[in-house]
């Protein structure tokens, strides 16, 4: 089980720290700048929940929820 974290340019995987599709539900994709082979995948951990690195930035709890609204946030408020 693993925390998507989603920013406002990229999102991760919080159990192997490298880049995640929000839109999965586990990490079987590997993406951003480390996808330079497509052999890569992901670590396969399942996501239980969903966060951000970004602290005071209005309204991305909103929109983190519109897309996850299937993950419990795990903040920052």
């Amino acid at each position: 089980m693993a925390t998507l974290f989603i920013n406002k340019s990229e999102s991760r995987c919080g159990a192997c720290n490298k880049g995640a599709s929000p839109y999965e539900t586990a990490h079987l994709t590997l993406v951003g700048w480390a996808a330079i082979d497509d052999r890569m995948k992901g670590c396969g951990a399942e996501f239980d929940a969903v966060s951000s690195d970004y602290y005071g930035f209005p309204g991305l709890k909103d929109a983190i929820l519109e897309m996850r609204p299937d993950l419990p946030y795990m903040g920052p408020d």
